[in-house]
């Protein structure tokens, strides 16, 4: 009884520390100099400035090995560890394990209807320390744990309805996860879950929600019908992004950008002039984080039709903040495998690292046309003399330097 009422207090203390802090950032986003939280202002008229990767990383590229057993469709998540890359192909429905010399060492591969199988694959993390793969499975709600020779832990039921995106191992004991239910591109009145960002017991399925609080959501999906026919248009962005040993949370429809670690949620940095009063309103997205350095996606929509959604690309596109000096500025990026500079979208959601990392997954397909046009420079042009078109993916792994 003790021991739950002192963990009471705890979560008490932190809501009304986040509370008090919430004020100050919404008192600072008015009278910059009077609060110490760094303030985004969108207004601003920015300048490029260009991100060199081999500059500032250390970089490493992985040839995944190809046979039978890993043939590789599309990866929507990748967790490295110290010796160890798991890889999500959510369309198959498995998880592939791999060595950190891309040596092949298995897979989970247990979608069906089983009382150990999942009926579907919606998100998957790893617990590296306990050698364990989670499976969220959207469908009956649930979390499926296996250790890495796909040997059935067990499944719990997860302690809230949702649909549950952004999932990563948060801890020894939890999972960390987005609710992204019933939302859409343009804001609703309605909102029966302003508590979006949780955790989950990993054996109990318990269910707590972080103190962030979202009075209009909006997401980043958009749907209509055509006879007969739902269609749907997803636009690029997640809110959480992991760096290390944190998570970023900058969610589409809040000004404040957040930080989740050691069980603390700090804040980062506020922003404004984002213009939400268009009817689909602009939003921006956490791409990645780099220790002091925000990646930051400005997303305007300009039209949405049955043929698809138009982008704004003179005032949307990829930023990075610098938390130490409070610049802003377009981000320009020059990867380590290409000859030009370009601005990309970053995008390193679905990926969780230990260290600070910037991850790609970079194509046979794509990578031989690059090649073929003189694009391609640096120790990667020895891995393409002999590529396969066929072949799987090659991991690049830049590791950043504190």
């Amino acid at each position: 009884m003790l021991v739950s009422l002192l963990e009471r207090i705890k979560v008490l203390c932190m809501v009304l520390s986040l509370c008090t802090m919430l004020y100050s950032c919404n008192y600072a986003s008015k009278n910059e100099g009077i609060q110490d939280v760094p303030v985004i202002d969108w207004s601003e008229k920015l300048s490029t400035v260009k991100l060199d990767v081999a500059a500032l990383a250390n970089v490493n590229y992985i040839p995944l090995e190809t046979n039978d057993s890993c043939l590789i469709n599309i990866i929507t998540g990748v967790a490295i560890g110290d010796d160890t890359i798991v890889l999500t192909d959510s369309k198959q429905g498995c998880v592939f394990i791999f060595d950190d010399s891309g040596r092949f060492v298995g897979r989970i591969n247990r979608k069906g209807s089983g009382p150990e199988e999942y009926p579907f694959m919606s998100k998957t993390a790893v617990d590296f320390s306990k050698k364990e793969v989670y499976v969220y499975s959207m469908l009956g709600n649930r979390v499926f744990a296996y250790d890495f020779n796909g040997v059935f832990l067990r499944k719990t039921n997860i302690g809230r309805p949702g649909e549950f995106d952004d999932f990563y191992n948060y801890n020894d004991s939890l999972l960390i996860a987005y609710d992204k239910t019933n939302l859409s591109l343009a804001q609703s009145g309605f909102n029966d879950e302003p508590y979006r960002y949780i955790t989950i017991n990993k054996l109990s399925g318990e269910v707590r929600s972080l103190p962030i609080k979202i009075d209009h959501p909006i997401g980043n999906v958009i749907k209509w019908r055509k006879p007969d026919v739902l269609e749907a248009v997803k636009i690029a962005g997640r809110p959480i992004m992991c760096d290390g040993d944190r998570f970023v949370i900058a969610d589409f429809a809040s000004d404040t950008i957040f930080e989740v670690k050691d069980s603390h949620v700090n804040i980062l940095a506020c922003q404004k002039n984002i213009d939400r009063e268009r009817d689909i309103p602009d939003r921006v997205n956490i791409e990645a984080a780099f220790g002091e350095l925000l990646i930051l996606g400005y997303t305007r929509i300009a039209d949405v039709s049955n043929q698809g959604v138009e982008f704004d690309e003179e005032t949307g596109g990829t930023y990075v903040y610098n938390l130490k000096t409070k610049e802003l500025n377009r981000l320009d990026v020059k990867l380590p495998y290409l000859k030009k500079v370009k601005n990309i979208v970053i995008d390193n959601s679905g990926v969780q690292a230990a260290n600070t990392i910037l991850c790609r997954l970079l194509y046979p397909e794509m990578l031989l046309k690059h090649y073929e046009k003189g694009d391609i420079e640096g120790p990667l042009l020895n891995v393409l003399e002999s590529l396969d078109a066929e072949a799987n993916p090659i991991l690049m792994i830049a590791t950043f330097n504190k």
